[in-house]
């Protein structure tokens, strides 16, 4: 079993080469993994990361209206780490 940190990684990457093939929705849920894993850890900056990611996989789709809520919750946790 690989580290809670690794796995974050790991989800991502592959939601991002499954966004790369179109399979949005499948890539969704490897970012929903990936974030479970990232708010077990409380990791804030792979959380607003990967908020970016869902945002940017949910524009994809045409789904801006979630996509701007993402984006929204990927600004506030930047804000607090003050990136």
């Amino acid at each position: 079993i690989l580290p809670k940190e690794q796995q974050v990684m790991d989800y991502s990457n592959m939601a991002s080469v499954l966004i790369d093939l179109g399979r949005y929705e499948e890539a969704l849920e490897h970012y929903k993994e990936s974030l479970d894993i990232a708010i077990e850890l409380n990791n804030n900056d792979s959380i607003a990361l990967i908020y970016l990611s869902i945002a940017d996989a949910r524009r994809l789709i045409n789904q801006n209206e979630e996509a701007l809520e993402y984006c929204k919750k990927a600004i506030v946790l930047y804000k607090e780490l003050n990136i």
